[in-house]
This record gives structure tokens, C-alpha cells and sequence, in this order.
């Protein structure tokens, strides 16, 4: 089951969501493969030409969620051209802000995914999960335990 939810809904903003303008477009974010049983707070990130890659606080867009079905879509409004972007999930089990991960043997702790199916060995490389938005097109992101 699929649920559809703008970006201003999950994080709570008090205005209702708006389509884009002639300036904007809007960029789907299919999430898919969540374990709803785990609880949490799913975490959902937009980096924009890199700026502050892998830091949630500063991601360009951020939307969390408590995840009640395994796939579901987020919708960010972008300016519209053609930057650069990359989207980071994060399953915040545990309430932190950031992800948990055991350094050896290397595992992340908590579900995680990126665009481009971006699987990591080590530290997430920006290019490897970096995309250009295409109109009309919806960018997938596998959530890997």
C-alpha cells in the first residue's frame, strides 16, 4: 500500500501544501522496503549539489514521518533547472537525529537508503547517490536493514 504525503504535511508546517510554481517543479521520492515494525521515525533528505552532504539539520529538504505502511512517496518542491541532487532515508529507531552504525564489523544499526539504489561500503559518497531531476520521473529509494 502506497500513501502519498507532501514534504509541509510531515514535518508539520502549518500552511497547506502548494504546487509548484513556474519557477518550481515537484520531485517524488518513492521510498520503499520500510520495516514498520521497528517503530521510529523515518527521516527523508534532500542534499543539493553536495551542501552539507550527510548532515541532517542542514539538508536542503527534510521530512519525517512515523512509517505505518513499507512503501510510501514524498513530494519536495525544487526549483526548477537542472541541479544536482541526492536524497538520504534514514529509519531513526531510537529518537537520536543521526545514524548508528557499529564499527566492527562495519553495520549500519538502524535502516537506511539512497537515491540511485546507492548501496555503501564505508562513508556515503555523494556522487555515487547525486542525480539530476527529469521531469516527470520519480526517484526510488530502497531501504536496506
Amino acid at each position: 500500500k502506497s500513501t502519498n504525503w507532501s514534504a509541509a504535511a510531515l514535518v508539520g508546517v502549518l500552511a497547506p501544501p502548494q504546487s509548484a510554481t513556474a519557477a518550481e517543479r515537484l520531485l517524488q521520492i518513492v521510498v520503499s522496503n520500510v520495516d514498520t515494525r521497528r517503530g521510529g521515525e523515518l527521516v527523508v533528505c534532500l542534499y543539493r549539489e553536495g551542501e552539507n552532504w550527510l548532515d541532517m539539520s542542514g539538508a536542503y529538504r527534510i521530512a519525517r514521518s512515523v512509517p505505518t505502511t513499507s512503501t510510501f512517496n514524498v513530494t519536495f518542491t525544487i526549483p526548477d533547472g537542472g541541479s544536482g541532487y541526492a536524497v538520504q532515508v534514514l529509519h531513526d529507531v531510537n529518537g537520536d537525529g543521526k545514524a548508528n552504525f557499529r564499527i566492527f564489523p562495519p553495520k549500519m544499526l538502524e535502516g537506511f537508503g539512497f537515491s540511485n539504489d546507492y548501496v555503501p561500503r564505508m562513508k556515503p559518497d555523494y556522487a555515487a547517490a547525486s542525480f539530476v531531476p527529469v521531469d516527470g520521473d520519480a526517484v526510488l529509494v530502497q531501504m536496506a536493514y
